[in-house]
């Protein structure tokens, strides 16, 4: 049936999760890697350098998955913490560090309940905000995060050299 999609749920992540985490996040790394192999490293490497493994157990460091028949079908790996900054007023903030959803189940909402479950979790903790880094070069994920209300903020300008 088209247009059909298959109820999915969202849960937190678990130890045994990490197999599937590190597989998509190579898949997600080398997305970035082939797009500025200049500035991205190998997922081989980011993989080596980068423990995912403390998602759900360092303090304030927070994992979930979207399953589908009890099969992971993406994840986000975000964080929440105090933004300190001499030049900003001091607030609590939630921070997107990875998201993920395989190709396949792409625009079927996934991502978008990924984002509102990490919501939900950053009002019960008093964050004010949300941030996430995209690369501008990403352009679906940068309609994905406008989708999702998210606003460029500040721009970060480079010139090679």
């Amino acid at each position: 049936m088209q247009g059909f999609v298959m109820p999915f749920s969202i849960r937190t992540v678990t130890p045994e999760d990490l197999p599937y985490l590190t597989a998509a996040l190579d898949r997600l790394n080398d997305l970035h890697h082939q797009a500025v192999p200049e500035y991205f490293k190998p997922a081989a490497e980011i993989r080596q350098q980068k423990d995912i493994s403390l998602y759900g157990k360092k303090d304030m460091c927070f994992g979930f998955v979207a399953q589908l028949n009890e099969r992971p079908i993406g994840m986000l790996l975000c964080h929440i913490r105090d933004l300190i900054s001499p030049i900003s007023a001091q607030r609590k903030i939630g921070s997107i560090d990875e998201l993920y959803v395989e190709p396949k189940h792409q625009s079927k909402g996934i991502g978008k309940a990924l984002v509102a479950e990490f919501e939900q979790l950053c009002r019960q903790h008093q964050a004010t905000d949300i941030f996430v880094e995209v690369w501008e070069f990403n352009q679906a994920a940068r309609h994905f995060y406008q989708s999702v209300g998210m606003a460029t903020h500040i721009r970060w300008l480079r010139k090679s050299i």
